[in-house]
């Protein structure tokens, strides 16, 4: 990690966006002691990803609307994030220092 992050700087932030092969827990964890923000798509078979959003079908559920969400918080690490989006089908990412606040671009 530390050949491909800058040195840390005091007041410097770096964000980190990745797609769901790369994303993982054990990595956005490395990034939070240097200062990094990450986000990104994440594999539900990935090791520690939260049981309580993983849902039995790939696909948006008929009683769930298009665009809800579910949001977990880690009790031992609260700057890491996971969330549901319920499009057409399950969309999983995992946030590192992220805002946990819902706002909404109005009707697509």
């Amino acid at each position: 990690m530390n050949a491909v992050l800058p040195q840390k700087k005091k007041g410097v932030y770096y964000a980190v966006v990745t797609d769901r092969f790369y994303t993982s827990i054990q990595i956005a964890l490395q990034l939070l002691e240097p200062n990094v923000y990450s986000v990104g798509t994440i594999q539900t078979r990935n090791r520690g990803f939260s049981t309580m959003l993983k849902q039995n079908t790939s696909k948006r559920p008929k009683e769930v609307p298009r665009g809800g969400t579910q949001l977990v918080m880690s009790k031992s690490v609260p700057e890491l994030s996971a969330m549901v989006w319920f499009d057409n089908t399950i969309v999983y990412m995992l946030g590192c220092r992220t805002s946990t606040s819902m706002l909404s671009c109005g009707t697509c």
